[in-house]
């Protein structure tokens, strides 16, 4: 398997959405007050509108998702 395909699965088993734009030799991942643009081929990541330039995919999960919106609880079950 291409390092290329086994990023891009480990960014959907990790629950990491992602766009590919028609170009495709990057994908846009989205936060809630960023954009990433992310090379799965050479594992780099540069956040748009900053000079922020980093690399791993472990780090790039681990980012997202500590910018994602926290889910809202359940506080009990609903019956009608």
């Amino acid at each position: 398997m291409l390092q290329t395909t086994r990023n891009l699965h480990q960014l959907q088993r990790e629950g990491v959405a992602y766009e590919v734009p028609s170009e495709g030799t990057h994908v846009v991942v989205r936060t809630v007050n960023e954009t990433i643009h992310f090379w799965p081929s050479t594992c780099r990541r540069w956040i748009v509108d900053s000079s922020t330039k980093r690399g791993g995919i472990v780090r790039l999960i681990k980012y997202v998702k500590g910018k994602q919106r926290p889910a809202i609880p359940a506080i009990g079950q609903f019956w009608p």
